[in-house]
């Protein structure tokens, strides 16, 4: 990640999807945002959890169907920010 935020820096732009645990926001793990706050890129975080509140358990498309739209061009104003892909287990 740290060659990444490097090479945002060179040219200004780039985009940095980090996965971490739901348990990170449950205060029992810990997460990073990434090395290049205002240098010009974009960093997000997706917390993956396997609840089962709609009424299945999570899968591995769920999550890359989020960091895919993280880093397409529709998600382009988006920065520095976390999303709970968790099934609403946790509902703000």
């Amino acid at each position: 990640m740290r060659a990444a935020a490097k090479r945002m820096v060179q040219t200004g732009d780039g985009r940095i999807v980090n996965t971490s645990s739901i348990t990170a926001f449950d205060g029992g793990g810990t997460f990073s945002k990434g090395d290049s706050r205002g240098e010009g890129g974009r960093a997000r975080t997706v917390e993956r959890g396997g609840a089962r509140e709609l009424g299945r358990v999570g899968s591995p498309q769920d999550i890359a169907a989020m960091a895919a739209f993280l880093l397409s061009e529709e998600a382009g104003f988006i920065s520095w920010a976390t999303y709970q892909v968790d099934g609403g287990k946790y509902m703000h």
